[in-house]
């Protein structure tokens, strides 16, 4: 395997179809697809509609296909237990192999636009706010290792969290 990150993944046999998370209008099923993957990969969650996650696109690197999927948990005033909300992004990384998927881990990353080029996730920080002072770092480039350990975005250290095994409760 090579990378210590990747010693700790979660993997299971799926149908494709089974992983896409839900659409808006219908209600998450917290106990399927994806989220059983995420779950047992030590990934907290809410299980109560604040959290969503949605396939991004591939990545080809080192003859593995990586899923890259989009990840957010954004309280909702419904659920909100003080005056301030509460928000988290993630950008998930699965290894795919056929019909098989694994759950390697993820980035912690702030809410802007991002897409799929080639071997990086490339983030458009020049979206939000026209006089917004914006640091180097805009994208994750996988090489033939895969997902890098460490990355830079705006100016940001952010690190890559493997899959643990350890099942998470949230609270």
């Amino acid at each position: 395997m090579g990378m210590g990150h990747r010693g700790s993944r979660i993997v299971a046999a799926v149908v494709v179809a089974g992983l896409v998370a839900a659409p808006a209008s219908a209600k998450t099923n917290y106990h399927a697809g994806v989220w059983n993957l995420l779950r047992a990969g030590g990934l907290c969650f809410a299980e109560n509609g604040d959290s969503k996650a949605w396939r991004a696109g591939t990545i080809d690197a080192g003859g593995k296909r990586y899923e890259i999927w989009g990840y957010s948990w954004e309280e909702t005033p419904r659920t909100k237990t003080g005056s301030t909300e509460h928000a988290n992004f993630r950008i998930l990384v699965f290894e795919r192999a056929e019909k098989q998927l694994s759950y390697l881990g993820n980035y912690n990353v702030d809410s802007v636009p991002f897409a799929i080029q080639g071997r990086a996730i490339k983030f458009d920080y020049a979206h939000g706010d026209p006089g917004a002072v914006h640091y180097p770092g805009d994208k994750i480039e996988f090489d033939d290792n895969g997902p890098p350990r460490q990355i830079v975005l705006d100016g940001e250290l952010h690190s890559f969290d493997p899959a643990t095994g350890k099942v998470c409760t949230f609270r």
